[in-house]
């Protein structure tokens, strides 16, 4: 992908309550960049579970379930990168190691007896993007969602 453009970041802490920043973030930045609105809806369902997945799954010391006070709080770093031909969302975390592309998909229940909750984050992201890329470095996980776009904006960010 060429012509990438500076990328808008949103940080927020490892807390379910901070979960409530991403839609207003994600709204602003789509309006910024005048990126196509047919996308923005799925993107944004891509974006939601992964890092509601870092929240809830990532660390030991504070997450979505558990809000010890004398935890120590980590930050979360979400970036949109604009492409040429593509959106590219970046979640940065210094959790627990987890590559959600190793993760085998759960077969479909056929009946409500058969049905889990959770477990369908992951599907979601693979069926709505059109890349995912993930990456360990100096203790911190990477994953990019990126979907390839074809309409032109008429703004650059």
């Amino acid at each position: 992908m060429s012509g990438q453009q500076y990328p808008i970041k949103l940080l927020i802490e490892n807390q379910l309550v901070c979960l409530d920043q991403v839609s207003p973030w994600l709204e602003q930045a789509w309006l910024e960049c005048d990126l196509p609105e047919a996308l923005r809806f799925e993107m944004g369902l891509c974006l939601y579970e992964a890092v509601a997945n870092v929240v809830m799954y990532a660390f030991d010391d504070l997450d979505g379930y558990m809000m010890a006070s004398d935890a120590v709080a980590h930050v979360i770093e979400i970036s949109l990168i604009l492409h040429n031909n593509a959106i590219e969302f970046t979640i940065q975390d210094d959790g627990r190691p987890f590559d959600p592309l190793t993760q085998e998909e759960r077969p479909r229940a056929t009946t409500i007896a058969e049905a889990q909750l959770g477990g369908r984050g992951i599907p979601l992201m693979r069926g709505l993007s059109d890349k995912l890329e993930y990456r360990r470095s100096n203790s911190y996980n990477y994953l990019s969602i990126i979907k390839n776009i074809t309409a032109p904006r008429g703004k650059k960010c």
